[in-house]
């Protein structure tokens, strides 16, 4: 079941989580005028994970949320 905020085209809430380095961000301040795809885990994120995101960051010269 879809959640009324999550219809195609609706306005995504503006959540602010801590990054990797405990900065809080917006995800307004991340997604600015990219279009941007939320991504659920199903299961807890495992320190391989971890590892390979800031990996991926660092080639990609981006912010890991």
């Amino acid at each position: 079941m879809m959640h009324s905020d999550s219809a195609p085209g609706g306005a995504f809430p503006n959540y602010q989580l801590p990054d990797h380095t405990q900065t809080i961000r917006k995800l307004s301040e991340l997604q600015r005028d990219d279009p941007l795809k939320p991504h659920a885990r199903t299961r807890p994120l495992l320190p391989e994970d971890h590892q390979q995101h800031l990996q991926l960051a660092v080639l990609s010269q981006i912010a890991v949320a």
